[in-house]
């Protein structure tokens, strides 16, 4: 008779996650860029590109050759905050601005 035999691990335990991959994590941050974007989340939207920023940092010093897509979703996270904040303007003054000449 064959037995099989379990190893024996602690009640509980389960193996570390991997870490995403770039390309998961520009998706994320692009899913996320879009979704803060449609809900005029300025905030949010601050908060993707400065990670962005620091993901492109960390992969210079990294030497690990994704530094121009992180750099690429740091400045379209950019530039959809751009839009936001003119979109939140907008709303904030119906359209009006006021010239300040004095």
């Amino acid at each position: 008779m064959s037995a099989a035999i379990e190893e024996a691990r602690p009640v509980g335990h389960r193996p570390a996650p991997a870490a995403p991959t770039h390309r998961e994590v520009l998706a994320r941050s692009r899913r996320m860029a879009d979704a803060a974007a449609d809900a005029l989340n300025d905030e949010a939207l601050r908060i993707e590109r400065d990670r962005m920023a620091l993901a492109t940092v960390h992969s210079l010093v990294a030497d690990d050759g994704h530094a121009r897509d992180y750099a690429d979703a740091s400045q379209r996270a950019a530039r959809l905050l751009n839009g936001v904040v003119a979109q939140l303007a907008h709303q904030k003054t119906h359209g009006f601005t006021r010239r300040l000449d004095a």
